[in-house]
């Protein structure tokens, strides 16, 4: 995606649903000057209140912008008159909130106090309260808001998960704990971007020694910014929660190792989620790169992921309590490596890198969007069974494209909707589509047979 971001409002016919069919009547892009401008606009689902809540991935490194040249951080100067110097990392890496009251009238809002890193999906569960949002990228955390009130999301608790390992077979399993990040709201953060606070302000940077240490007072961190030295600078524990939340998780012992964590979906009839992880590399290896020593990624670090190498990546379930927290976190479907193939590294029959995950209420199936370089030549769309494990593949994409924006959409008029989209075939604008009109209550496989 790229850092000029495009949001799109589409006004769709309602009267032609007794037909089973529907059309586009209008759409336009949404305004997103008040905002500076969108950043990599990732994945997004819609929240209990039937707000859209969206993703700003590949957040921009505040510790180093000023010093190295970002071609993608520099193009966001459209927004601010063409000057550069405008330019402000802390206003991108967030959560935004789009309430849509008509066609003319749409509220966009970020929301600071859920968290700055690499959001690649949030999705809020049935309290209205908690938000479970995914962090993309090599080094990664996993977050956990909790608002205030229900159906607002300005203020609240900031969570980070620790992984520990209760095994590394088939993917990998373990307990989570909740390293709290404290509370914060939206106007007090904003207060700090808006006077251009930098990171120098939050935090005493140090390089590591010879040795790799970390001079006394400091704390080794590895995240996606690679091994460092911290210490957060005294009353900027709020800010650092907030502007730097992975790098601050990282400081408190969250875990910062997944790699290339993407989709998050909820089941309610069971009460999982699920995540997608790309692969099960770098981070997530012990002291590997590949299956090949390399301590890169774990430099400085707990090391508390130590699975086996699988560039094809798996589905996760964590099982949730009555307070909607997750306390297990385990591999449910994962891809399988082969040999022969250079165009289809992974195992046909299964998945390959997944990315956009969406699940079927009520239906227990769960779907899986692929996007896979190497993995397929073909990324695919698949219904994955969970009681059973039966795996079926309902959409293929053309070569050079994935399959991306996955999302159900239950009993629209008494149909539902499988959207997805085709994103880059061969370099070529994206298409968007559905399958269905389904019959509220089928799933998308048995709708394809």
């Amino acid at each position: 995606m790229r850092r000029h971001a495009c949001w799109n409002l589409s006004q769709r016919t309602s009267s032609e649903h007794q037909n089973r069919s529907s059309k586009v009547k209008r759409t336009r892009p949404l305004d997103l000057a008040p905002l500076k401008g969108a950043w990599n606009l990732c994945a997004g689902s819609v929240t209990p209140w039937s707000t859209h809540l969206a993703s700003e991935e590949y957040e921009p490194n505040a510790a180093v912008v000023d010093d190295i040249p970002d071609r993608s951080f520099q193009s966001m100067a459209s927004y601010m008159g063409g000057d550069p110097a405008q330019l402000n990392p802390y206003d991108y890496g967030w959560q935004l909130e789009a309430r849509v009251d008509s066609f003319d009238q749409v509220k966009l809002t970020r929301h600071y106090a859920m968290g700055r890193f690499s959001p690649e999906a949030g999705i809020v569960m049935p309290d209205r309260k908690t938000v479970y949002i995914t962090d993309d990228g090599n080094n990664t955390a996993l977050f956990r808001f909790v608002a205030d009130r229900a159906g607002d999301l300005s203020s609240g608790k900031l969570f980070a998960a620790r992984w520990i390992q209760t095994s590394r077979l088939n993917g990998g399993s373990a307990e989570l704990d909740w390293i709290p990040l404290g509370h914060a709201d939206d106007a007090t953060i904003k207060k700090q971007i808006d006077r251009r606070i930098g990171f120098d302000e939050i935090f005493h940077f140090s390089h590591p020694g010879l040795g790799n240490e970390c001079p006394n007072g400091y704390r080794a961190i590895n995240t996606r910014w690679k091994h460092e030295c911290l210490r957060v600078k005294s009353g900027m524990e709020q800010a650092a929660s907030r502007l730097e939340s992975r790098r601050y998780a990282a400081l408190l012992g969250a875990t910062t190792e997944f790699s290339k964590m993407e989709g998050v979906t909820y089941d309610s009839t069971t009460n999982r989620l699920y995540i997608a992880m790309t692969s099960l590399s770098k981070g997530m290896e012990d002291n590997r790169k590949g299956n090949l020593p390399n301590d890169r990624w774990d430099r400085g670090g707990p090391n508390h992921i130590r699975l086996p190498y699988n560039p094809c990546g798996a589905v996760y379930t964590l099982e949730l309590d009555e307070a909607y927290a997750a306390h297990s976190m385990r591999a449910l479907v994962t891809g399988h490596p082969v040999n022969g193939d250079p165009d289809n590294r992974c195992d046909t029959a299964g998945i390959a890198n997944p990315d956009n995950l969406t699940f079927i209420q009520g239906q227990d199936t769960l779907i899986i969007a692929e996007d896979s370089s190497k993995g397929h030549r073909n990324n695919a769309l698949w219904a994955y069974r969970v009681a059973n494990g039966e795996l079926n593949h309902i959409q293929t994409a053309p070569l050079g494209a994935e399959i991306t924006g996955a999302y159900h959409f239950p009993d629209v008029n008494g149909w539902d909707y499988l959207f997805s989209v085709i994103q880059h075939p061969l370099d070529a604008a994206s298409i968007t589509g559905y399958i269905g009109p389904i019959p509220a209550g089928t799933t998308a496989d048995k709708q394809n047979q």
